[in-house]
């Protein structure tokens, strides 16, 4: 039978060093993902966008909701879900993917969405969870506003969530497969518990590029949605670009707005991306 085997001080040192250096790379690697998980700067709409009309505005994100809850009759509004749109998860899971092999036209996608660099970005109907925000913050957006009547303190608890790392209450693992993990973007946002016409007449001449997503005229009856397409062509920076994905919202392509239509084909998604001429 051999002998046991002894190792050497030498080799003894050099074997905890290398595990020092392994738990050390592994630690780096914790602090780094962790990093990732930053707080989304909540701001006032007021700050966002200059020249706002704020009389009235309300601001109790929960007791505002309630009170919208009883006037959907009276704003001629349907609550609708509270999801995400498959277009906003298809986008936000394929960014690292040439987005032209998901969605077809003649310019890519993501270079149509550089043009919400610098602006201010509206989400008519945010929902509880904006996956646009995320994609507002990958492309250089200075701000978002999350419009919401119905859903509003939903909103304010998936933003507390920005900078909770954790899959588990005994913070032993990293949630990587968060958005806010994917996306470490952060921009400010503003929650607004108000109607989207309401608060879209607040709002100054070419101010500010929209979203709209899954919104559309089961949601909504008809005069109020002319009303409120009227209002984002009247808001629309000349600079930014509204988008109209799986919407009914469009805007009049034939006089003042360009339009880039991307689908996914039959049965799919279609994105309508407009700007002002």
């Amino acid at each position: 039978m051999p002998d046991k085997y002894n190792p050497t001080e030498d080799e003894m040192k050099a074997a905890e060093a290398m595990l020092t250096d392994e738990q050390r790379a592994m630690s780096e690697e914790r602090e780094n993902d962790i990093e990732k998980f930053k707080p989304v700067p909540i701001v006032k709409v007021s700050e966002l966008i200059k020249g706002i009309n704020t009389e009235n505005l309300p601001d109790d994100l929960e007791g505002q909701a309630k009170i919208n809850m009883t006037k959907i009759r009276e704003l001629g509004l349907n609550e609708g879900g509270d999801s995400t749109s498959p277009f906003t998860d298809s986008l936000t899971a394929s960014f690292s993917a040439d987005l032209e092999s998901i969605y077809k036209g003649e310019r890519k996608m993501k270079e149509l969405f550089s043009d919400w660099k610098d602006q201010i970005v509206v989400d008519l109907g945010a929902g509880s969870y904006p996956s646009a925000y995320h994609i507002a913050g990958k492309y250089k957006a200075k701000g978002f506003v999350a419009v919401e009547a119905f859903h509003p303190h939903n909103l304010a608890s998936y933003f507390s969530r920005a900078q909770n790392p954790y899959d588990r209450s005994d913070k032993s693992g990293i949630n990587k497969h968060s958005y806010w993990y994917r996306f470490p973007e952060r921009i400010p946002v503003a929650i607004v518990p108000e109607d989207m016409l309401s608060f879209l007449k607040r709002l100054p001449d070419n101010s500010v590029s929209v979203y709209a997503g899954n919104i559309d005229l089961d949601l909504i009856p008809r005069k109020y949605h002319n009303q409120v397409a009227a209002e984002i062509a009247r808001v629309l920076d000349p600079n930014g670009s509204f988008v109209s994905a799986g919407s009914d919202f469009h805007l009049d392509k034939d006089n003042d707005f360009s339009v880039d239509h991307f689908s996914q084909g039959s049965g799919g998604y279609d994105i309508d991306i407009f700007k002002k001429k």
